[in-house]
């Protein structure tokens, strides 16, 4: 019994001795890796960046597969026919809120459209819209 609880004693003592050790060498080390600011902000870039493809692609396809449950969904219960009412009605609050933004933009630069990136992708949207209710409704 006591062999055991030596045996324990010793293997919790050496575990926290390596932490010691780990935080030890991680704070003589930490200035001398801050002086590096280029290699950090590098990497924070590479690993921030170049996999925001990956999780474009991710949202996309995980919009897609829900988008597909839940058309499932209405047609099992046979409403289907409550998209096209319920695209219509999102296309008419997204044009009230580009044109109250550019009302807005207007008040406050003197300009409706400054081809800001934010503008341009709701424009973009707005056509969208608008191109799935022409061609749901011709």
């Amino acid at each position: 019994m006591f062999g055991e609880l030596w045996e324990s004693f010793t293997d919790a003592l050496e575990g926290l001795g390596s932490v010691v050790h780990f935080l030890f060498r991680l704070i003589v080390n930490s200035p001398r890796v801050l002086l590096r600011f280029n290699l950090i902000s590098q990497q924070i870039f590479n690993s921030g960046a170049l996999s925001l493809i990956i999780i474009v692609l991710s949202g996309l396809f995980v919009g897609m597969v829900l988008g597909l449950q839940g058309f499932q969904l209405l047609q099992r219960f046979g409403s289907e026919e409550a998209l096209g009412t319920a695209a219509t009605i999102g296309l008419t609050f997204l044009t009230l809120g580009i044109a109250t933004g550019m009302l807005w933009s207007s008040s406050r630069y003197g300009r409706l459209w400054r081809n800001d990136p934010k503008e341009i992708f709701a424009g973009l949207t707005w056509l969208l819209y608008l191109l799935d209710r022409l061609c749901t409704y011709s």
